[in-house]
């Protein structure tokens, strides 16, 4: 997906009809609302356009598939980003 702050496009792939892909229509829509508020100079602090994304993402999935959702997908997340910094390095 592809957004801004008015539209956001969606390959046909995305919209798949049995809502397994709704995370990333969510983390779209997230960005148009807030993720592109951020904007880094360099990509030092990415996290930060990401990081409120990512949290309106888990908002509004929450809200499609009940409280539990959050908090396990936070973990998910936080596990990927250990295993990511194993392999590439803190730096």
């Amino acid at each position: 997906g592809m957004e801004n702050p008015c539209l956001t496009f969606v390959t046909p792939t995305l919209l798949a009809g049995d809502r397994s892909l709704a995370d990333v229509i969510c983390h779209e829509i997230a960005h148009s609302w807030t993720g592109n508020l951020v904007t880094t100079r360099t990509w030092e602090h990415f996290w930060l356009n990401e990081g409120c994304t990512m949290w309106v993402q888990r908002k509004i999935m929450e809200r499609l598939h009940g409280e539990h959702f959050f908090d396990f997908d936070a973990r998910i997340g936080q596990k990927a980003l250990a295993d990511n910094v194993e392999v590439m390095g803190a730096d």
